[in-house]
């Protein structure tokens, strides 16, 4: 059975079936950190039931689902909602933050004949960018799928999405067939994290695991870190990323997009995007206030800071930097922009009552637009 031939066959189910998901289960990401910076990587999409719901079956609840005759439509459910949620944080938090939304796929979805082509589909729809998604695959269908398990990730791989084999046991598939598979992430499973700091033979398997995944540019990640001499033992044997309830327990999607956001906010910019940014806003604001007052009014709302003596308004062009190196900005210094973008745009706002409806109706297509609409939002 092809996968379209399967939405067609549930398709009754799933339109019943989809609003009873929304009324019982949400979706909730579990994070993957720099284990170094412990900033954000990544997230992995789960299913929880809704906190308001009685938590009848807590165990394995995907598991659960599997077993009836809504598995389809469920996975369908999953894959959509989470790519409409990805494509929210791709409008408002990524511009520049290349994060990543991992979404798992059953042993009945890779059953499917034509499954990329309908993730492709979905995709479109949607509008995801593929390289902010991964699709991961359970190690334990490869083991049972070793003929075609290649030929499966080939063909998921040209959707433009990342692929990972989840829960991965160094026992079951050997390097060589590893080597094998067009992979870009290894989650090493959560009982091998809990045994890292007292067995040194686990210590040493996923060591020579993580050296031959190197050499295939594959990055290994332990699932399960739960406790600091957890965390230390994966750093030691050279691990850049994990993830665990020491770090964060998964959140929802309110919560996630709180973390995301403060990452973007904290993370190094260039100044030069600032500038373009600040001249967008003083194109807009000259259509009604004239070159020269909109100059005054970027004058007027500096912050007293010695740094911003390198910036000054021109009438004719705009915000220039006297130096024109490119520099990138501190918290601090990008903190210092924001309040001044912010005064500037209250400042017009005072005087043009429609201002900051227009600034937010403007359609802003670049990474630079983003960040200036973002700036808006936060001064209102």
């Amino acid at each position: 059975m092809s996968y379209q031939e399967g939405i067609s066959q549930y398709s009754d189910d799933a339109k019943a079936a989809s609003s009873y998901f929304k009324r019982e289960f949400q979706l909730c990401y579990q994070p993957v950190v720099a284990l170094e910076s412990q900033g954000l990587h990544s997230f992995e999409t789960l299913v929880s039931w809704q906190r308001d719901r009685a938590q009848l079956y807590s165990s394995n609840l995907v598991a659960l689902v599997e077993h009836s005759h809504l598995d389809m439509p469920f996975h369908q459910w999953v894959f959509y909602e989470a790519c409409r949620q990805l494509k929210v944080w791709q409008v408002y938090c990524l511009a520049d933050a290349p994060l990543c939304l991992s979404i798992n796929l059953s042993a009945r979805q890779l059953a499917c004949e034509n499954i990329a082509k309908s993730i492709r589909q979905v995709m479109n729809e949607i509008g995801v960018t593929p390289a902010h998604l991964q699709l991961e695959i359970p190690a334990k269908w490869i083991v049972q799928n070793e003929l075609n398990a290649r030929s499966m990730i080939t063909q998921l791989k040209r959707t433009g999405a990342s692929i990972c084999v989840d829960d991965f046991d160094p026992t079951d598939i050997s390097r060589e067939h590893l080597g094998a598979l067009s992979i870009d992430t290894l989650k090493v499973s959560g009982g091998y994290a809990h045994q890292l700091p007292h067995n040194v033979q686990v210590a040493n398997l996923l060591e020579e695991t993580i050296s031959a995944a190197s050499k295939k540019n594959i990055k290994v990640i332990p699932k399960g870190i739960d406790t600091p001499d957890q965390l230390i033992a994966a750093r030691e044997l050279g691990c850049i990323y994990g993830q665990g309830e020491l770090f964060l327990e998964p959140v929802i999607s309110r919560e996630a997009t709180t973390l995301i956001s403060s990452q973007v906010e904290n993370q190094p910019k260039e100044l030069m995007a600032y500038l373009i940014a600040m001249n967008a806003l003083s194109q807009l604001a000259q259509q009604f206030l004239g070159k020269t007052l909109v100059s005054k009014y970027w004058k007027e709302t500096k912050p007293k800071k010695p740094w911003l003596a390198l910036l000054e308004p021109y009438r004719d062009r705009g915000l220039l930097l006297r130096s024109t190196r490119s520099t990138k900005l501190d918290i601090a210094k990008q903190q210092d922009l924001r309040n001044w973008t912010r005064q500037f745009i209250q400042r017009c706002d005072f005087v043009i009552r429609e201002f900051s409806q227009l600034l937010a109706q403007e359609n802003f297509t670049s990474s630079e637009g983003q960040l200036l609409k973002k700036l808006w939002l936060i001064a209102h």
